[in-house]
């Protein structure tokens, strides 16, 4: 399963879908995300409503979280897979009501790659051909 930044930042920071996104992760047996996702996430988390603290403390403190809660931060290993994977999701799923944006399609990218579902809080993922964890 592949952990979207929304899923992260709803995990880390006592979102309204907390609960639920901890139950998924509690009972994953291969959960991973990408270097981008963590990124995306830390910065999500170190604005002032969240964390306020600066993003390199928070990246670390994002990558000890996902340590800890058994997720892996996985490279692509096929990287020239992925940028095609990446530029047909932004072909079909970048404009109308889907609206994927730059890392929303490198996260449709791995997960399609990789052959599994997707786990995020937002409704975008749904709208496409991806298996999203309810």
């Amino acid at each position: 399963m592949f952990v979207d930044a929304s899923a992260l930042v709803a995990a880390f920071s006592a979102e309204a879908e907390e609960g639920r996104i901890e139950a998924v992760l509690n009972n994953a047996t291969a959960a991973f995300t990408s270097p981008l996702a963590v990124l995306e996430a830390a910065l999500a988390l170190a604005r002032a409503e969240k964390w306020n603290a600066p993003v390199d403390e928070v990246t670390a403190s994002v990558l000890t979280l996902l340590e800890d809660s058994g997720v892996a931060v996985r490279e692509a290993d096929d990287p020239v897979a992925i940028a095609l994977l990446a530029g047909e999701a932004a072909r079909r799923f970048r404009a109308g009501r889907r609206r994927l944006n730059l890392a929303d399609c490198m996260h449709y990218a791995f997960a399609r790659h990789y052959d599994v579902p997707i786990l995020a809080t937002a409704d975008e993922f749904k709208q496409t051909d991806l298996r999203v964890v309810p």
